[in-house]
């Protein structure tokens, strides 16, 4: 394909040589072939331009060209700058056209060699003019050119404005020598004819080219050019140049062999041996081999095989009744009674025999039902010891003493054990409430003062308001105010001391106090601020009862 180019500028540019060498397109050197060619293609001899700096490369497109690296370019040397570096462009040679200028294939090489198939972007022609862009803004008006006037004085005229516009002014032209002297050599009148211009006769130009239109050969070559194509079409002996002539066929002939070919039974020969060898859509699997193997090829069981029913022989379907219906059992308790036919052991359940229930009942604790109570810190038989405290020590500060409640109950009133009076106290703001885990007030009596006052006994204080207790962890409180002699007001208490919070951390203890200088139970509490401040003291954890 032919390649060409221009020196431009050059004083001589014969005494510049123009080289041409196959490159990957990272720009190396490569090796290429060319199918059906001997040798290999690296390069081309230079060639010189002629005196006009125009040069020309006969140069193999590059899609012919096989090489290892893959995708190649042309690089086109000519001559060098005058720092001595080479003058080098990169082209795709297209596989058709030309001949084509150096800068219509010229291109940016990637870079790095990619093979096969790298997208290189290469100059295609021309596009078609774009649409007019929008009008610009309108510019800052000029400054007033030089009038007529003064252009003519700048140029030398010398008269005033009046005397040059005058001068503009020519005389008047005289109509009688004005006139057109004549047409198409007539004077006066003048009606011209088609013959007068050389014109043909109205209508006779459209008469001539139906005519033309309508002439079996107007030009005395299309019979011969029928007789040529027919009798190419007819051609077996020699098409085109095709030497092996026994593989061509007239369209004719064609034609007939497809159609006989369609309608052949088997034209393959191998019809039949499919036929054979495929189940027939319209048999329905009825020419399985083996149905059974079939199946069990399938993972199908019997039951792939049997009817839905309901008798011996069948599978029930998915709405069966019989697999919803809720029937009831049959009484058969008797079965599983001592002597039935499916007795059911103590041993087997995990219970007792009958016969242990009194050996049970012997050794079950006392509980608070016994003593008409819905439940106590502990057993009162255990609250052998009672608090001794100064007033000092104990007024203003909120006790707590932790309670589990085992299923729900109304509480109503909390029972304590007030073991010493000091009918010499003088008591105010004495109060007993409860709260909940989340430090939440559920309950509270009335100022208790009075009832601390007298009769050293067991005592049911009520709250303000009963209220639904569910099973859980509760917290009693105790608040006294006032003075007493020490040792003189004293509450039944156990013994642990310091020994009933073992294991336990705030907000979980058994007995902990809270808070100084109260006159009133709070409506709530930091349950993870208990203290044992006072345990080591002589205040021990009271007995409370609940009912």
């Amino acid at each position: 394909m032919i390649v060409r180019g221009k020196l431009l500028d050059l004083p001589d540019p014969t005494r510049v040589q123009v080289t041409a060498v196959l490159v990957d397109l990272a720009g190396e050197r490569a090796v290429g072939y060319v199918s059906g060619a001997e040798g290999e293609i690296t390069g081309q001899d230079a060639v010189t331009p002629g005196s006009d700096g125009v040069w020309e490369l006969d140069l193999t497109p590059n899609a012919d060209v096989a090489a290892d690296a893959g995708d190649t370019a042309w690089a086109i040397t000519e001559g060098r700058a005058l720092d001595g570096t080479p003058n080098v462009t990169y082209i795709v040679v297209p596989a058709s056209g030309g001949p084509w200028w150096l800068g219509d294939v010229r291109i940016t090489l990637p870079g790095t060699a990619l093979g096969t198939g790298t997208i290189v972007y290469v100059p295609g022609p021309e596009g078609d003019p774009g649409p007019a862009g929008a009008d610009g803004a309108a510019g800052t008006p000029g400054a007033d050119g030089l009038s007529a006037y003064e252009i003519a004085v700048a140029e030398g005229y010398s008269g005033t404005e009046t005397q040059w516009l005058a001068s503009l002014q020519g005389a008047d032209g005289d109509p009688a020598t004005n006139l057109v002297q004549s047409v198409n050599g007539y004077q006066g009148t003048v009606s011209l004819t088609a013959v007068d211009v050389d014109a043909d006769p109205v209508g006779a130009a459209s008469s001539a080219v139906t005519d033309h239109a309508a002439a079996a050969d107007p030009h005395g070559d299309r019979a011969a050019a029928t007789s040529a194509l027919s009798a190419h079409a007819a051609d077996t002996t020699d098409v085109h140049g095709i030497a092996d002539t026994s593989v061509l066929e007239t369209q004719a002939g064609a034609s007939s062999k497809v159609s006989t070919h369609t309608g052949a039974t088997d034209p393959h020969g191998d019809r039949a041996y499919a036929d054979g060898a495929k189940l027939a859509k319209s048999a329905n699997l009825s020419d399985l081999a083996s149905a059974s193997t079939a199946r069990t090829n399938l993972g199908l069981g019997a039951a792939a095989t049997l009817a839905v029913g309901t008798s011996s022989g069948t599978v029930a379907a998915g709405d069966d009744t019989r697999l919803s219906n809720p029937r009831t059992p049959t009484t058969h308790a008797s079965s599983h009674a001592t002597g039935g036919t499916d007795p059911v052991t103590p041993a087997a359940i995990g219970a007792y025999t009958a016969t242990a229930g009194a050996d049970l009942e012997a050794l079950r604790p006392d509980l608070p039902s016994d003593q008409n109570l819905l439940a106590w810190t502990y057993d009162p038989n255990m609250a052998g010891h009672v608090t001794a405290q100064s007033s000092g020590g104990v007024a203003g500060r909120v006790t707590l003493v932790r309670l589990i409640i085992r299923k729900q109950i109304t509480w109503s009133n909390v029972w304590i054990g007030l073991a010493g009076v000091d009918t010499g106290a003088t008591l105010a703001n004495c109060y007993l409430g409860v709260y909940d885990t989340s430090g939440t007030r559920v309950g509270v009596t009335a100022d208790i003062s009075t009832s601390l006052m007298s009769g050293a006994t067991a005592k049911a204080l009520p709250l303000t308001t009963p209220f639904t207790a569910v099973a859980g962890t509760y917290f009693i409180a105790m608040l006294l105010n006032g003075t007493w002699t020490t040792n003189s007001l004293t509450f039944k208490s156990s013994g642990a001391g310091i020994s009933v919070n073992a294991g336990l951390t705030a907000p979980n203890l058994r007995y902990s106090n809270l808070l100084t200088g109260q006159t009133s139970l709070p409506g709530t509490l930091s349950l993870a601020s208990q203290s044992t401040s006072i345990i080591n003291t002589g205040w021990a954890s009271q007995w409370y009862g609940v009912s």
